[in-house]
């Protein structure tokens, strides 16, 4: 198997696993993670992790239905083979995503975005993404305040990504959460240095 050396995971997004072996001629049942499947009904190649490697695998046929699809790759020709595949992640390169208007992004892009509140102007930087049960979850530093920002698509105004800005109308008093305690010491210096 041919390993590709040239692309890492941090060139890529997540895009499925192979779930299961679909017949003896060693297609392979994959769930696939996206939006829009759809999209990528003509892909050729997919990169599988295989002993933390990725290996590029050619498609000699795809069959995509929801979230799943049934493919045969070029190099895999009965159900032993298939088999050793089964269980593995698939990755496609960043490259393969969908472009995106200023209406829409992806979480990968988010990290090193300057969140700007419609009211309170600069947030802070995202820091990070987490995936709760709910929803995602845009972790934020302010100073030594760590917000964190619910990533609902009610708050999104436009993601700028020349200028590396995500635009929010957050509700309010979200920040203030995070934001009281570190005003109530500043408060609290002022009003000691009153007396």
């Amino acid at each position: 198997m041919q390993y590709c050396s040239m692309i890492t995971i941090e060139d890529c997004f997540y895009f499925g696993q192979i779930a299961k072996t679909h017949k003896t001629d060693g297609s392979l049942l994959m769930a696939m993670d996206c939006d829009h499947p759809e999209h990528y009904k003509n892909q050729t190649m997919f990169l599988l992790s295989l002993n933390d490697k990725l290996t590029p695998f050619f498609v000699k046929e795809l069959k995509i239905n929801g979230d799943k699809a049934i493919v045969l790759f070029d190099s895999i020709n009965s159900l032993q083979e298939a088999e050793i595949l089964v269980g593995a992640e698939v990755y496609l390169p960043l490259k393969a995503l969908p472009v995106l208007d200023e209406s829409e992004y992806y979480l990968h892009e988010l990290p090193g975005l300057k969140i700007i509140d419609s009211v309170y102007g600069e947030v802070g930087q995202v820091y990070q993404v987490f995936e709760m049960p709910q929803q995602y979850v845009a972790q934020v530093f302010k100073g030594e305040s760590e917000i964190l920002i619910p990533l609902n698509k009610v708050f999104f105004e436009k993601i700028d990504r020349k200028s590396k800005t995500l635009h929010l109308n957050l509700p309010d008093g979200l920040l203030d959460i995070y934001l009281k305690p570190e005003q109530s010491q500043q408060d609290d210096v002022s009003d000691e240095g009153d007396s």
